[in-house]
């Protein structure tokens, strides 16, 4: 057979609309390994014309091919259906090819009484003559909105394809619902692994702009060292040792070592040395023994504690030298000021 089923129903709504999901349920299904013959995975093509021809004395010959080349013939019930003159007499012509249990219906409006066409409901026995009333295999999605046929349709379908390919619903049902399960775990995988990739190259990203703002940071780090440098050969030693903690701060910062020459740099900026031996830059004369020194945060004094206690105010630049009971505190401008008794 070229079709496993062929589709007859009215063009109107929701018959319409249920023919083409059952269409792409049918032609995509997934046969069970159990249940498959000749390694067919798929039960195959579903015929459906187009569009509703008008009706002739006979049907058009492409018309008739199609249902003898169809091993099933699906009716979308409803009593529309019994309306048209032309799925009437596509369910006449395939009788008269292939046998009753050859019709599948579904069921979306009405009852079977006033849905289901009167071909289907007896049977007139071959050799008695008797009639008899019958119930055709119908899958109900009968419901009343579209949403509710369709929600119906995910399991009713199934009776359809069990009936096609000659298993039992139930098998059907339950290994509809195994392949689900499966198929859930399987993406509930998919979407850990997933989220697991994204978690590693996002670690990356963070990894590799956390690399991008180091390198930067030791860049500026070794510009404020050469600045440094520069400013101490021209005697300008205050400005070097800014820059030297400057580079010291980015350092902690971007958690980064400094080159080894980088440290001699800073360290000639500070006057510890420029050749082999320290050299002073400045001198201090004190005669006291001293318990403390301290350097302002702007660079400008030096408060140096005696063991005694007294404190001892020194002016770099000037070398000014005063005594008095200094103490130091932080305005409001972020500056560090110096007070002593006399409010100087």
């Amino acid at each position: 057979m070229k079709y496993i089923a062929f589709i007859s129903y009215r063009h109107l709504p929701p018959d319409s609309a249920i023919a083409e999901k059952l269409i792409k349920d049918i032609e995509q299904f997934v046969i069970p390994k159990s249940l498959r013959k000749n390694g067919l995975k798929k039960p195959g093509k579903v015929f459906r014309d187009k569009e509703e021809l008008p009706l002739s004395s006979n049907l058009k010959d492409s018309l008739y091919s199609a249902l003898d080349e169809s091993q099933y013939l699906i009716m979308i019930c409803s009593p529309d259906l019994l309306k048209s003159k032309y799925c009437m007499e596509e369910l006449r012509y395939f009788l008269t090819k292939h046998s009753l249990d050859h019709v599948l219906t579904v069921l979306v409006r009405g009852t079977p009484e006033e849905s289901f066409p009167p071909a289907l409901l007896t049977e007139t026995h071959p050799e008695t003559g008797i009639i008899s009333n019958i119930e055709p295999l119908a899958a109900d999605v009968s419901g009343p909105s579209l949403r509710v046929n369709l929600k119906k349709l995910k399991t009713e379908k199934l009776r359809i394809l069990a009936a096609c390919l000659g298993c039992a619903f139930d098998d059907l049902v339950q290994r509809s619902r195994r392949r689900r399960r499966k198929k859930i775990a399987l993406i509930s995988t998919s979407i850990t692994i997933a989220a697991i990739i994204f978690a590693l190259v996002l670690a990356h990203v963070i990894h590799s702009r956390n690399e991008e703002q180091r390198s930067r940071m030791h860049a500026d780090a070794q510009l404020l060292v050469q600045s440094s440098e520069i400013l101490a050969k021209d005697g300008n030693h205050l400005e070097a040792i800014q820059n030297a903690l400057e580079a010291y701060a980015l350092e902690e910062q971007g958690n980064f070592s400094l080159e080894g020459q980088d440290y001699r740099a800073l360290a000639n900026a500070a006057w510890v040395y420029e050749t082999d031996v320290i050299l002073q830059d400045r001198v201090i004369e004190h005669d006291q023994i001293i318990s403390k020194v301290t350097i302002t945060p702007e660079g400008k004094y030096l408060l140096i504690d005696n063991a005694d206690g007294q404190r001892v105010r020194y002016e770099i630049e000037t070398g000014k030298t005063e005594a008095g009971d200094f103490s130091g505190y932080y305005t409001s401008d972020g500056l560090y000021r110096i007070t002593c008794k006399d409010g100087n």
